[in-house]
């Protein structure tokens, strides 16, 4: 026979239950807008009849359950979506830095523009137009020099604003660093937190949402590999990254094991001339092993497989055709000044000067019209002796001796041609270098904004549908909380109603005819 209070254990258990989930519910609604909170749910499985060890047979007929058991509250979660998430959020923050740091770019190299270089270019040519026909007016002569100097600080002002972006991509890349730092300790010692929370059969849901938002915001600065194992009976994280270090080789290095990481540090490299490089080179050790001096004992990073820090350093770094960042486009300007002041000085110095009698100044040959050692656009300058001295513009083919001749324009002329001579790479002139460079970025510009926009609605897509497998629905919540206040009254009733049973059983059995 059955026990008299075996339906009391089961309603009992319903109680229990459904008490339960209600208290995961509300702890659902409490978390509603709490980012990376990932909603609970109750796993319940019902409890198997007691087996009667008797060798008879049961002729009671068949036995019923004993209720509802709780045996787990998990966090619903979908693992591939949380991979692709990370994986794509990598990327998409990597172009991100891209897009807008080749915008800045843009904004300073954009062609055609009234404050660009051609413009200020196509200025100085006309100048020295308006020269060549009245090549010994000391006014004309001061407006050309002028429009040099102009065309000289526009060029320099392009290139300090570059070499501008470059500084803020790596005073970005250090405080990255020192944040991604902070995720990495974080995340281990969460790990450690998890694992003795879970050593006592229980699931640590909170902590692991926490550490799961920690992953998402690593996985924004660099490229991460990561799984969890059983080692001695506990979970152990562990997450991987590849990079290329200093030779270009690439490896994969563990960043975290668990409760051991490796962090990130920054350091001056030391240059051959024993200066200090004003950019920071990065390594990854174990923060155990004590202070790193350029690089020895440590890996130096290359590069990193995608990421904030990937995009930061390529813009920082890259001067090739495969990795164009901003020092690949001030070398473009370095090209246009290399050879513009090196043509324009080699015709100069063929000229004569205008003499200037009343000084004591004679016609003179060989004068650079820019300072020679000025080869580069951020060095780039109109020479000193033509500053302080505008006759000293070399216009005349021959010297100029007002007793003898008032010498020509020839020279000027000369320099003229300049302006539509393959001068450049001996493929474009001026102008149309500096065109093909704008253009060139204006390309990459607009690859990275479409990669970054591309990337952006692959990434929104995956984090929807994350959402609406971890994100909590109010709805949802509601409809469930009623449901289980529902199946509480129901069992909270059955047990009322077995009381009643037992009280005609106590109460009043064998009273009828007395």
């Amino acid at each position: 026979m059955r026990s008299t209070f075996y339906g009391f254990e089961i309603s009992k258990s319903g109680l229990s239950y459904n008490q339960k989930a209600l208290d995961v519910t509300a702890h659902n609604v409490a978390n509603a807008e709490t980012k990376g909170y990932v909603r609970q749910r109750t796993v319940g499985t019902s409890v198997a009849p007691s087996i009667n060890m008797s060798q008879l047979a049961n002729l009671t007929g068949n036995k019923v359950g004993a209720g509802v058991n709780l045996i787990d509250i998990v966090g619903v979660r979908d693992t591939f979506l949380d991979r692709q998430f990370r994986k794509e959020n990598s990327i998409y923050a990597e172009w991100q830095v891209k897009a807008e740091t080749l915008s800045f770019a843009e904004d300073i190299l954009r062609e055609p523009s009234d404050t660009g270089i051609n413009a200020i270019l196509n200025q100085f040519f006309n100048n020295l137009e308006e020269l060549s026909k009245n090549v010994g007016s000391k006014d004309i002569r001061t407006s050309f020099m002028e429009q040099a100097v102009r065309l000289t600080e526009t060029i320099r002002f392009k290139a300090s604003a570059l070499e501008d972006i470059q500084k803020e991509m790596d005073f970005r890349l250090e405080k990255s660093v020192a944040q991604v730092n902070e995720y990495i300790k974080n995340i281990a010692a969460l790990n450690e937190q998890i694992a003795r929370f879970e050593s006592n059969g229980l699931r640590a849901n909170d902590l692991r949402d926490k550490r799961d938002l920690l992953l998402d915001q690593l996985s924004e600065y660099v490229g991460i590999q990561y799984r969890e194992e059983t080692v001695d009976g506990k979970d152990v994280l562990k997450v991987n990254m590849t990079i290329k270090d200093e030779t270009g080789t690439e490896r994969e290095i563990a960043l975290i094991d668990h409760d051991k990481y490796f962090t990130f540090g920054t350091y001056h490299k030391t240059l051959p001339d024993g200066s200090k490089d004003f950019f920071h080179s990065l390594y990854i050790q174990d923060p155990s092993s004590g202070t790193v001096i350029d690089g020895v004992n440590a890996t130096e990073i290359g590069s990193f497989s995608s990421g904030k820090l990937k995009g930061y350093m390529d813009m920082r770094d890259g001067d090739s055709e495969d990795n164009k960042g901003i020092p690949y486009y001030i070398r473009q300007l370095d090209t246009f000044v290399e050879n513009f002041v090196e043509k324009f000085n080699e015709v100069h110095r063929s000229g004569w000067s205008y003499p200037n009698l009343s000084e004591g100044v004679l016609s003179q040959t060989g004068i650079d019209f820019f300072d020679p050692n000025g080869l580069t656009a951020s060095t780039m300058r109109v020479n000193d002796a033509i500053v302080k001295n505008v006759y000293n513009i070399a216009g005349s083919s021959e010297e100029v001796n007002q007793l003898i001749n008032s010498g020509n324009n020839e020279n000027i002329l000369s320099l003229l041609e300049l302006r539509d001579g393959k001068n450049v790479l001996g493929s474009f002139d001026f102008e149309e270098y500096l065109r093909s460079v704008s253009v060139d970025l204006g390309t990459q510009a607009a690859y990275a904004n479409n990669m970054e926009e591309n990337e952006g609605t692959v990434l929104a897509g995956i984090d929807y549908k994350r959402q609406s497998v971890s994100g909590v629905d109010m709805d949802e919540e509601m409809t469930n909380m009623i449901r289980y206040e529902k199946a509480y009254q129901a069992s909270a009733r059955l047990m009322t109603a077995l009381d009643e049973m037992l009280e005609i059983l106590i109460n009043k059995t064998g009273l009828v005819g007395r």
